[in-house]
């Protein structure tokens, strides 16, 4: 399985040239290379808007970046970068509130570290060799998972989009230490539709568990605690992020044009998704969220949008879909248009994956057969045409 690209990088300062970005960059831009839990801290409230993509990392992710992570911090590596946050300001600049355009798969899997590590803690004797640190465990949650703030309720420092967010807030952010436990995790991930996302999130929240409780009994009981603290402020101050700070969705998008335009390849979904919301804005939310309750845990939903544009436009380079479909949706109405399509279609496609899909029921046995066929050879090709059919 495929990893993201979140390999350490062993340097002394950013990668990011901030000077050579000429056109991306505007005065109103900020950069700054700072550790994950400094930001988390520094900034306080994350938040992913509603019509952002699901949580989308699967087990494979989920343990790469645990191994990256864990090997840098045994092999002592002074900093160990993740790669590029897009925040966004929302409100004033006291709130201290910002919108994530562009890093909420890695936020939300940290998050998950965090949480675990708090949740570890717990089940130690003592939290830490000194007592006079207090209590390591409720630090790392009020720091990083959820802060409690006199006279109000606990406020989380990460808030996911309308699809994963009562989820995460449920079962990871606000659920009782005991209770954070990988097979309850797992039995609340059979009880939901195979494409709901939050099968991945939930999933993803058991396997970081698992991966440190197999980290606690390399340390042994005599330094769990004490390396699990460490572990924590590892996070904190040398896994580092280069936070790019815009000041609106429209400067986002021409940075994220400029770094697909570099090679820093971002998903096709992604850039389409912002372009959808430069030209409908809120108007795309409830239809953007319904595309991508169909689509669910389909393993590449870009190769879906490719599919689909060739199936109605003939051939097109992957990577050209998206000034393709930018092109042609320039209006609300056309991007609505477009929608509704995309809606049929990824009905069709997910039929298309799956012989047995009831959506065949109405056809006869011969095409279950046929398509049965069609998987065996790994006949993927051959998608855009039968889409195109239907």
């Amino acid at each position: 399985m495929v990893a993201p690209p979140i390999r350490p990088w062993r340097t002394a300062g950013p990668w990011w040239p901030v000077a050579e970005q000429e056109g991306a960059m505007s005065g109103s831009l900020e950069t700054e290379y700072i550790g994950l839990g400094e930001l988390i801290r520094n900034r306080q409230w994350l938040e992913v808007p509603r019509y952002q993509r699901d949580y989308a990392w699967k087990a494979g992710h989920v343990l790469q970046f645990l191994e990256d992570i864990s090997r840098s911090f045994h092999e002592g590596v002074k900093e160990y970068f993740m790669g590029l946050l897009v925040l966004m300001p929302k409100g004033s600049i006291s709130s201290r509130t910002y919108v994530i355009l562009d890093g909420q798969q890695r936020l939300a899997t940290a998050s998950m570290l965090f949480r675990a590590i708090a949740a570890e803690l717990r089940t130690l004797p003592s939290s830490s060799e000194d007592p006079s640190s207090g209590d390591d465990s409720r630090v790392i949650r009020e720091d990083f998972v959820a802060k409690h703030q006199l006279g109000e309720e606990t406020r989380p420092h990460l808030v996911l989009n309308l699809a994963n967010n009562s989820t995460y807030q449920d079962t990871v952010v606000m659920v009782a230490d005991d209770d954070y436990e990988p097979k309850k995790l797992r039995e609340r991930a059979n009880e939901l539709g195979r494409y709901d996302s939050n099968r991945l999130l939930l999933g993803a929240a058991a396997e970081v568990i698992n991966g440190l409780r197999r980290l606690k009994e390399d340390w042994g009981p005599a330094t769990a605690g004490k390396q699990l603290v460490a572990l924590a402020m590892y996070l904190q101050e040398n896994v580092k992020v280069v936070c790019l700070e815009v000041q609106s969705p429209d400067e986002a998008s021409r940075i994220f044009e400029s770094l697909n335009d570099r090679g820093n390849e971002l998903s096709q979904l992604d850039l389409i998704k912002n372009h959808f919301y430069d030209v409908a804005r809120e108007a795309i939310l409830p239809r953007w969220s319904t595309l991508f309750a169909q689509l669910g845990n389909d393993e590449d939903p870009n190769k879906f949008i490719a599919k689909y544009w060739v199936s109605r436009h003939g051939r097109t380079a992957a990577r050209n879909v998206f000034s393709e479909v930018r092109a042609a949706t320039g209006t609300r109405a056309r991007v609505q248009s477009l929608l509704t399509d995309l809606e049929d279609a990824a009905v069709h496609y997910l039929a298309l994956q799956q012989p047995a899909d009831p959506f065949w029921s109405a056809y006869p046995p011969s095409i279950r057969k046929n398509l049965e066929a069609l998987s065996i050879v790994g006949a993927e090709h051959t998608t855009p045409i039968l889409l195109s059919a239907l």
